[in-house]
């Protein structure tokens, strides 16, 4: 049986995923009479049961109760104890049992979804959790960066699972920014099952620490603790000892700003961190040619993308609580060396809202201005810093998943036709409000 951990009987989809979820090497045999009882033998499809008696002589067999049990005895408490879909589906994501993540993972239906963000990133939250994704989008964590299998083990790899399966079940659909397709696709029985041991790329949420305090995120400034600081200081040193730092593309950042942060300043100075690719995410305000310098010299490729969400010094100060002319004088510096080269893509970030939504075209005039590759407008998310009322009046969606009627006007204008705007965002959006904007009277 050469070096197999497992013998499958039957070449099916679901014996694969078993492989991957317990990482073991496998082959498949069409007759259980060529088993020899040297390695063992899993039968996941109940078809099939009809045969085991012919393998009872060996007892190196395995149905999916066992691995059911098997999984039960690896969590500390079962708190649940259903193997049933329907009931699982009720459970919240965060509270899933492996027991429960392996029958969703294995039966839930799969979706015309293309993401890859599961399968090949990490995001690192301020405790040192690892997410595959945005925790606002996935309801289960890897596990902690502390842990020494955090990026391969049981959990890691359901999640992962999911992604390319195509179930994406432990995703929060409704929040994802790449869910606007319902219907369902046949996934690809040839895909190839194989699980990173490193992220691409690496988003670091590790620090809240901003200099501004804009009203689509936060209602306050905030600087974090000196204990804060350390335990991210910790982070840092884990990432730095598990390589992940230096051989995966770097996001900085998924909170906070990364030139006023302790913490992230402290990735940029350290002379041994260094890497192929970053992606910086910045308010832009801290920007300068210094710290511009922090960047040059360290890393080969440089993305760069700058949130905004102004084309005016009044909104920009209302929304945004920062500096408009010290900003657009950093834009003017960033916008050169996009132009030289320097940088290989330069992004402008504009989170619609009420208060903002007249300043939409002239934003792009001032992206083309500053030699910017992309515009991108995207939706309000509701991180809770206003009340429900205040949240839906502001973020101009309805609730029949269409956007108020200024603003599907608003996106007729010639400016939005430009190849560097990306309304991605509101694609759905858009196509529900043209069937409820533009319905043919009788």
């Amino acid at each position: 049986m050469n070096n197999y951990d497992f013998v499958f009987y039957k070449n099916t989809f679901i014996n694969r995923e078993i492989a991957f979820i317990l990482d073991k090497e496998y082959e498949f045999i069409d007759n259980v009479d060529e088993f020899n009882g040297k390695k063992k033998l899993f039968i996941s499809d109940l078809k099939y049961l009809s045969d085991v008696k012919k393998l009872k002589r060996h007892k190196d067999y395995f149905l999916m109760e066992d691995l059911y049990d098997y999984f039960d005895k690896i969590d500390e408490e079962d708190a649940n104890g259903t193997r049933d879909l329907e009931k699982i589906n009720e459970i919240p994501i965060n509270e899933l049992t492996l027991t429960q993540m392996l029958v969703k993972v294995l039966y839930s239906k799969p979706r015309d979804i293309n993401c890859k963000i599961l399968e090949e990133e990490a995001n690192i939250d301020v405790y040192g959790d690892v997410w595959g994704c945005c925790p606002t989008w996935t309801g289960k964590t890897f596990g902690n960066i502390s842990s020494k299998d955090v990026y391969n083990n049981y959990t890691e790899r359901m999640l992962k699972l999911s992604s390319m399966n195509k179930t994406f079940c432990f995703c929060f659909l409704n929040m994802c920014k790449n869910y606007d397709k319902p219907y369902l696709k046949k996934f690809n029985e040839n895909i190839e099952l194989k699980s990173l041991k490193i992220p691409k790329q690496l988003t670091l949420s590790i620090d809240r620490t901003c200099n501004l305090k804009c009203k689509s995120c936060r209602n306050e400034f905030y600087k974090a603790s000196i204990i804060e600081s350390f335990h991210s200081f910790e982070i840092v040193s884990k990432l730095k000892d598990v390589g992940w730092l230096n051989n995966s593309c770097l996001l900085m950042a998924g909170q906070g700003e990364v030139f006023f942060s302790p913490t992230y300043l402290k990735i940029l100075k350290d002379p041994s961190i260094t890497g192929d690719t970053i992606k910086i995410m910045s308010n832009g305000t801290l920007f300068t040619e210094n710290k511009w310098k922090l960047l040059e010299n360290k890393f080969k490729n440089i993305y760069v993308a700058i949130s905004i969400d102004a084309s005016s010094k009044d909104v920009y100060t209302k929304l945004r609580c920062g500096n408009f002319d010290v900003l657009l004088k950093n834009l003017e510096m960033l916008g050169e060396k996009r132009k030289e080269g320097k940088i290989v893509s330069y992004q402008f970030n504009f989170v619609v809202q009420k208060d903002n939504i007249s300043d939409m075209p002239n934003f792009i005039k001032l992206a083309k201005r500053f030699n910017v590759d992309i515009v991108k407008f995207t939706k309000l998310n509701d991180w809770g810093t206003t009340s429900l009322e205040e949240y839906e009046e502001n973020s101009l969606l309805t609730d029949d998943d269409c956007i108020s009627r200024e603003l599907y006007e608003m996106f007729k204008y010639p400016e939005f036709k430009d190849k560097i705007v990306d309304i991605s965002d509101f694609s759905t959006y858009i196509e529900n409000s043209k069937k409820k904007y533009e319905r043919k009277t009788s």
